[in-house]
């Protein structure tokens, strides 16, 4: 079962968090066709632009796009080329239950990165998207664990 963590430094509207949470919803059964889209849970954050970092620089700073993309350990050498501006960060923590394949997750990993870079038009590498596999017994949902052979009636009552 899917669940997801938007943590985001990009201001969401009501429509716009309704429209983020049915379409990870789609693009997960679509590509996971066994999960049920009543299995998967989305939290989504706006996170202030101090609390935000990549590469030892808050986004905040008015030279992110240079400070942040530093690749050499003397901080002088940058891949960013262009003229520093606004810039937003987006991570995306997926923990899902274990069994899916190395290839359905890389393509999970391209589906919702290529969604939000269009929605948001952030650069690629300013959506981080972390996948990390769970055991069954550790999702519990109405007290039941997602290893119970009676899970998925089980956690549907309420």
């Amino acid at each position: 079962m899917p669940f997801y963590s938007v943590k985001t430094s990009i201001p969401l509207d009501e429509n716009t968090k309704k429209s983020i949470v049915i379409n990870l919803t789609k693009i997960t059964t679509n590509l996971l066709t066994i999960v049920a889209p009543d299995k998967i849970q989305v939290i989504l954050q706006t996170l202030d632009r101090n609390n935000l970092a990549r590469g030892g620089v808050v986004l905040s700073d008015q030279y992110f796009s240079t400070k942040s993309r530093f690749y050499n350990s003397n901080y002088n050498e940058s891949y960013f080329e262009g003229t520093n501006m606004h810039e937003n960060l987006l991570t995306v923590e997926l923990d899902l239950w274990e069994g899916f394949s190395d290839k359905q997750k890389g393509l999970l990993g391209e589906k919702i990165s290529s969604y939000f870079k269009e929605i948001f038009c952030i650069s690629g590498d300013n959506c981080l998207i972390l996948i990390r596999d769970m055991k069954p017994v550790n999702w519990i949902q109405n007290g039941i664990a997602g290893d119970h052979l009676e899970f998925l009636n089980e956690s549907r009552k309420f």
